[in-house]
């Protein structure tokens, strides 16, 4: 089925339509990773269909009780489950107040790649919203080779007429594990900041007691120039978020660049955790994205 879903590719791994019902699958097919963090090919902006949502940290697991362990030979009583960690992905879109989403927009073109040489993950594709604007997105990103604990996303936005939009760039600890034998959630968010530069979620995984940093940056740019406007920010429930409102007129090129940093207690101690991410974003933000990504290929 993989065969004839996909285009041969020496390479890559191209899919040139969008089959909705195989969105879970392709999600695992086009997954992206460097070693210390992996991720599933969830879109960045919401997506209101079948989708199965998973960020994945090396070492970080939880003792999932099980439930036949105790009336079967041989099975344990707990297993050592990967968690989905907290998801950094996240740029909801919306055109003249309608979200984007491709699950209700009418869809004219797609094609996602993954890039096996360059490790990278690409996306475009052209909308017809129900509001009836136009607008197409190509998007990249990748998980640094070099830097283990960088992400970075590069999302681009073209309309054909004049529209305001809304950009919501966030990260989100309210996560689960769809294998969780007692739906149980295994994080605890332990702490939120956010200001019109960053934000940053720290949470305790239960029972293992490993904690994660997961810090973001995000910078607009409007026809390369980058747009000089603070950020409204918002913290609701276990996510934080930074909101940009810009005018767009037909021809206009919106470039969202998202930076990440994960950091972990294997690697620091909690107290160290904060600071070690944030000095990461202010690196991440001077080096610039066409850095990162040519490190990262090289």
């Amino acid at each position: 089925m993989i065969n004839k879903r996909y285009k041969a590719d020496e390479w890559q791994i191209i899919e040139e339509s969008f089959n909705p019902e195989q969105q879970e699958m392709a999600e695992s097919v086009f997954s992206i990773g460097n070693g210390q963090m992996g991720q599933r090919a969830n879109f960045e902006e919401s997506y209101s269909g079948h989708t199965l949502q998973g960020t994945y940290i090396g070492g970080i697991y939880y003792p999932d009780k099980t439930r036949v362990g105790w009336w079967k030979n041989g099975y344990p009583e707990y297993f050592a489950k990967v968690l989905n960690a907290p998801s950094w992905i996240g740029i909801d879109i919306y055109v003249d107040s309608e979200k984007l989403d491709l699950a209700t927009c009418k869809l004219k073109r797609f094609r996602r790649t993954l890039d096996m040489k360059k490790g990278l993950l690409e996306r475009s594709f052209s909308v017809t919203m129900q509001n009836g604007k136009n607008i197409e997105v190509d998007t990249v990103r990748f998980v640094s080779m070099v830097r283990q604990e960088a992400g970075a996303i590069k999302y681009t936005i073209k309309t054909d007429s004049r529209c305001e939009i809304q950009i919501v760039s966030y990260v989100n600890s309210d996560v689960r594990n769809a294998d969780a034998n007692y739906d149980e959630k295994f994080w605890n968010t332990t702490f939120t900041e956010i200001n019109e530069l960053s934000g940053v979620i720290v949470a305790e995984t239960k029972k293992t007691a490993f904690t994660v940093a997961t810090g973001f940056t995000t910078i607009v740019e409007k026809n390369d120039k980058t747009v000089t406007f603070n950020p409204a920010c918002e913290h609701k429930d276990e996510q934080v978020s930074q909101i940009f409102a810009i005018s767009a007129n037909d021809g206009d090129e919106i470039i969202i660049y998202k930076y990440v940093s994960v950091n972990t207690t294997l690697q620091y101690s909690v107290d160290e955790l904060l600071k070690k991410c944030k000095s990461n974003l202010s690196i991440f933000r001077i080096l610039g994205f066409k850095q990162l990504l040519q490190e990262h290929i090289d």
